[in-house]
Parts: structure tokens; C-alpha cells; sequence
């Protein structure tokens, strides 16, 4: 069943919509889309059945700016075609996936201009932190930027960015930036 809005496109399904279709309260299904184990099953069942049949998605972007986190962090390589940085991409996005976390990814291909733009890219997801190979030239006032933005950053492989203290694991989990 597809829904039309004013345009002919289609339509936004909302929450409402789904706990009418379900039979239920407004509520009961946030409950149900945030895994609360207050739900019984026989009312998670008929919930889940109406978001299938409704095509209901999930707002992120609303749940987003009631969590201020997004559970997504930035990872930058410079050569994604290289098996190396293949490699790496898997393994950050396993550590990642296994938190409840999604890696963006982005191939800056080695310029400077590109790794700017996906960074600012990434500031406009709100994203939760970043992971940056940085590109070849990359001058060291990014770190300064990326402090100012307020985004987390941890640095990976090239030694083309100078950190004014170390990162380490710890000093990672003491900034408050949680996987």
C-alpha cells in the first residue's frame, strides 16, 4: 500500500498512522522501535506487522536531535583502491558494527580539496567522530580545525597531522567519545 502526498509522491508514514494501523498508542510503537523489553510480544508483533505493511522508515534524523548522538562516525581513506585500505575499511567498519555504530565512508583519493569537502560533509551529518587517513600534504592547522568543530578525531597510519598531546585508547574514552 503506498500512501501520496500533495505532490503524488509518496508520503512520509508516521508514527501515528502506525499505532492506528496497529491498534495501539503513539507510544507503544516508539517503544517498539527502540527495543524496550516493556512491550509484550503480541503487541510488538502486531507493531512490527503494521510498520511492514505501512513501509513505515525510521526518522533517524528526529531521533538524532532528541539524542544529540547519531551513532555514526566519518572514515576517510586516501586510496580506497589499494587492498591495504580495503582491509582497514573492514576492519574499522566490524569494530563499528559490533558497538551499534556506521562508518561513512569516504575516498579522498589522495587530494586535499576532496578530504575538505567530505569533512564538511561529515560536520553536516553531525557524524560522532572521525577516522582519517589523512591525505598526502595535509597540513597540521586540520587538527586545530577539526578541535574547533568539536569533533573527535583519531588520526590513522601517516604522520602528516601533529596531535599537540598523544592518542591513545584511554585518552580517546576520557574525551566522552563512546563506540
Amino acid at each position: 500500500m503506498t500512501i501520496l502526498d500533495e505532490r503524488g509522491g509518496p508520503a512520509r508514514i508516521t508514527l501515528t498512522e502506525v499505532a492506528h494501523h496497529a491498534g495501539v498508542s503513539r507510544s507503544t510503537v516508539s517503544l517498539v522501535l527502540r527495543g524496550s523489553p516493556l512491550v509484550a510480544a503480541e503487541t510488538r508483533e502486531r507493531v512490527q506487522a503494521a510498520i511492514a505493511a505501512l513501509g513505515y522508515v525510521y526518522n533517524r534524523g528526529a531521533a538524532t536531535l532528541r539524542a544529540a548522538r547519531t551513532d555514526t562516525v566519518g572514515l576517510l581513506v586516501c586510496e580506497i583502491n589499494n587492498s591495504f585500505y580495503g582491509e582497514l575499511t573492514a576492519g574499522v567498519d566490524d569494530v563499528l558494527g559490533e558497538q551499534g555504530v556506521v562508518a561513512f565512508l569516504a575516498n579522498t583519493a589522495e587530494s586535499g580539496e576532496r578530504q575538505d569537502r567530505y569533512l564538511q560533509r561529515m560536520r553536516e551529518q553531525n557524524v560522532d567522530g572521525v577516522i582519517i587517513c589523512p591525505a598526502a600534504g595535509t597540513a597540521p592547522a586540520l587538527l586545530d580545525r577539526l578541535r574547533q568543530w568539536q569533533l573527535p578525531v583519531v588520526q590513522a597510519l601517516r604522520l602528516h597531522l601533529r596531535p599537540r598531546r598523544a592518542i591513545t585508547p584511554g585518552s580517546i574514552m576520557s574525551s566522552g567519545w563512546r563506540w
